[in-house]
């Protein structure tokens, strides 16, 4: 969740956000709230104008976002619903190979 501690909807919002963050018991899911006044150049990077906003990841995908207003049992049904990148099986090899970072320089 991305907001703004001074705006009375993320106000309204933010508690049922940490209701579903504390009673989802899936290992899976994580949950996270940026205050956006704190947070600015980041909420920024995301392209954020209207708040509060929501965006879902998975393995560092997103894969929604929105910006209504619900509640906490509306979230809990978004949160299970939201589609999910299967793990690669442990026989494939990734497609990908290593990508080796380059030394870091001293300046000293």
């Amino acid at each position: 969740m991305f907001y703004n501690p001074e705006d009375p909807t993320c106000a309204r919002l933010k508690p049922h956000m940490l209701k579903q963050a504390k009673t989802d018991k899936n290992p899976d899911h994580a949950y996270a709230a940026v205050n956006c006044l704190e947070e600015v150049e980041l909420c920024q990077r995301e392209g954020l104008r209207d708040l509060p906003a929501f965006k879902m990841f998975t393995k560092g995908l997103l894969v929604n976002q929105f910006g209504d207003t619900f509640d906490y049992v509306q979230m809990n049904e978004m949160m299970t619903k939201c589609p999910v990148i299967p793990k690669v099986h442990k026989s494939r090899q990734p497609t990908d190979p290593d990508c080796p970072r380059p030394a870091q320089k001293s300046y000293r």
